[in-house]
């Protein structure tokens, strides 16, 4: 259960951290969708 769980956090992080570039490239297009986001 715990590795079933760090899969989890691992997959989280990498989920978090490709949203946070995705949401900075849209930074520079749309600054209202970063703000809301």
């Amino acid at each position: 259960m715990a590795s079933s769980k760090d899969g989890c956090s691992l997959s989280y992080k990498k989920k978090v951290k490709r949203d946070t570039e995705n949401r900075n490239q849209d930074t520079t297009q749309n600054k209202s969708f970063y703000i809301k986001g």
